[in-house]
């Protein structure tokens, strides 16, 4: 609300009052799993978003969109869950709890780097978007045993001698040890 009040001696005070609605949201995301991390290949990560209204409105269909990101180029890898809040009142939050079970492809398709998982939220009444987000530490690898016979230009016999090549790497953003 904003009041201007103007007045002159011999002429009549005048007031004007004014009111804006504002329509806002904090969010915040939270890494919540009771297992701390790196986190493992088939280990579920969880998180908690929450959406506080801390405008003078009421706001109605706010969009979530829970979003895991590549570390390297910024681009949408998945969209983990999208839900939408029907209407949320001056001052109240809702909170909404989400897991993720972490997959071989996920640490391959993110390039060895830790999750980047975005909380988007966007306002149906001005289209605005609000961001906040949480980070985990992964660990992963990757084996890949190959096989060549050790004398090439002959059939594979009993007791013939094979020499075997493991390629061995690190698919996770924390080091591997042991």
């Amino acid at each position: 609300t904003n009041t201007v009040t103007a007045g002159s001696s011999g002429i009549t005070t005048v007031q004007a009052i004014s009111t804006v609605d504002i329509a806002h949201v904090k969010v915040e995301k939270t890494e919540i799993s009771t297992t701390p991390g790196p986190f493992r290949i088939g280990q579920i990560i969880k998180y908690r978003i929450k959406v506080t209204n801390e405008g003078t409105i009421t706001l109605s269909g706010i969009s979530v969109n829970d979003n895991l990101y590549n570390r390297d180029s910024g681009a949408l890898y998945t969209t983990i869950e999208s839900y939408t809040i029907p209407s949320l009142g001056v001052g109240e939050t809702h909170t909404q709890e989400i897991e993720y079970w972490l997959t071989q492809e996920d640490l391959e398709g993110l390039q060895s780097h830790p999750l980047k998982n975005e909380a988007v939220v966007t306002l149906a009444e001005t289209n605005k978007v609000i961001k906040d987000n949480a980070t985990v530490e992964t660990q992963g690898i990757s084996i890949i045993k190959l096989a060549q016979k050790k004398a090439i230009n002959k059939l594979l016999e009993a007791l013939d001698e094979i020499i075997y090549t493991f390629k061995v790497k690190n698919i996770g953003s924390s080091p591997l040890t042991g």
